[in-house]
């Protein structure tokens, strides 16, 4: 595994949910071009992690990892925001 290349993964996969976590805040107050060009960059980074793991499954250690966190620290960023 190339540590460089996990490390890229990570962020993508961390920038993938907060990605989520904006589009569904777009989503739920209507701001669609805000929603849709989240739409976009999610499917972009996606496929960024989609054909890394396919070539190498070992990959989806950092994916996973980055998901984990991307979610839950744009989750405590909007609950300090409320």
């Amino acid at each position: 595994m190339n540590p460089g290349l996990a490390v890229l993964l990570f962020v993508v996969a961390a920038a993938v949910d907060v990605l989520w976590v904006a589009y569904t805040l777009a989503v739920t107050k209507r701001h669609a071009v805000l929603a849709a060009n989240a739409g976009v960059a999610i499917y972009l980074l996606g496929a960024v992690g989609t054909v890394t793991y396919v070539h190498r499954p070992l990959y989806l250690l950092p994916l996973v990892t980055g998901s984990w966190w991307g979610t839950f620290f744009s989750l405590k960023w909007v609950r300090r925001e409320d």
